[in-house]
């Protein structure tokens, strides 16, 4: 999952003038500048692998999240204008078929003193991973 954050993390960049953070990241939000993204994966499912010469295929489903953060006294629209031209056009770019997009209503995030949209992108997509022989001893 590893590969599907970064891949999904460098179109965002390529697209959003913003900083991108994991989900998890432990920097203080004191210490981020005034907008950013974060990023993570909230569900996968991988379905069964099949195989194509030295290749092994896993075909999976995710759910990734999306939120950008913003002062608080930014205005709904231009958070809204700013989510869509910029965080839909990477996610689009990444390179995954976008099965569903959901993006919930701006929220007062106060114990970061931020105003947040969130958007959860469904996707899927296939894992290519080398083929190596097992050997029974």
């Amino acid at each position: 999952m590893d590969q599907l954050l970064k891949k999904v993390k460098a179109a965002l960049a390529d697209r959003a003038e913003w900083q991108i953070y994991d989900a998890y990241d432990p920097t203080p939000f004191d210490k981020r500048p005034d907008w950013f993204l974060t990023v993570g994966i909230s569900g996968t499912e991988m379905q069964s692998p099949f195989l194509s010469g030295e290749f092994l295929y896993y075909p999976f489903t995710a759910s990734v999240q999306v939120i950008l953060l913003a002062p608080p006294d930014t205005d709904v629209r231009t958070l809204y204008d700013s989510y869509c031209r910029e965080v839909f056009s990477g996610m689009l770019s990444a390179g995954f078929a976008l099965q569903h997009i959901r993006i919930g209503s701006p929220e007062e995030l106060r114990q970061f003193r931020r105003i947040a949209v969130k958007g959860t992108f469904g996707m899927d997509g296939v894992f290519q991973m080398h083929r190596e022989e097992a050997h029974l001893v």
